[in-house]
């Protein structure tokens, strides 16, 4: 997805780049006044960078509560979910291959450092602890539900292992399969923010052209 979308980013940035300079180079020499390097931003695009260089220090400061509240968005929420769901069915059939069971593996992702899956790590091993069965333990959002099928199942190790593979690539398919929708949702967007950026560069550099024209004549 990062790779698809860099260039209309990287677009975007530049355009941004030279209606800075159109503002605070261009329009003052179309518009008699003195010519200076002080370059001013923006109004709007000093409170976008301010506002970003917010939102990144809360979200490093309170990074569980943002995971937390992102799964409960409309679009965002899904992905999260499907790649949670991946994640954690790819990790289960790492361990499985190591001859490791899924109460192992949730007490490891528990020991993990503060994120959606440690939380879920530790609620499951809470919840053995406290006497419930492993089937019970894992009904959580953010384990896949055919998880616990397949405990139930009650397979041997070499079927349930093939089994769990057999899910993990599944479950990569539909995330694949989201974040194609997804771009396909986002792209034109940023391709009509640029376009609409472009109108705006043309604008300001037309404008102080028109009005030396209307005075002229």
């Amino acid at each position: 997805m990062m790779q698809l979308l860099i260039y209309p980013a990287i677009l975007l940035g530049l355009l941004t780049v030279i209606q800075i300079g159109v503002i605070g180079v261009v329009k003052p020499l179309l518009t008699g006044q003195a010519f200076s390097f002080n370059v001013m931003l923006p109004v709007s695009l000093v409170v976008v960078i301010g506002l970003i260089g917010f939102l990144v220090r809360h979200y490093r400061q309170h990074r569980l509560a943002w995971q937390g509240g992102l799964l409960k968005w409309p679009i965002v929420g899904p992905l999260l979910r499907y790649y949670y769901h991946y994640q954690f069915a790819l990790g289960a059939y790492a361990f499985s291959l190591a001859g490791q069971d899924l109460a192992r593996y949730c007490q490891a992702l528990g020991q993990l450092r503060q994120n959606m899956l440690a939380k879920v790590g530790q609620t499951v091993s809470q919840r053995l602890a406290s006497g419930a069965s492993l089937v019970q333990a894992l009904d959580q959002p953010l384990i896949p539900a055919d998880v616990g099928l397949l405990i139930q199942l009650g397979q041997p190790p070499a079927q349930f292992q093939l089994a769990l593979a057999i899910l993990s690539q599944r479950l990569f398919k539909q995330l694949t399969q989201y974040l194609e929708r997804l771009i396909a949702l986002v792209q034109p967007l940023l391709f009509l923010v640029i376009g609409v950026q472009i109108i705006l560069v043309y604008w300001q550099v037309l404008q102080p052209v028109y009005q030396l024209m209307e005075e002229i004549a």
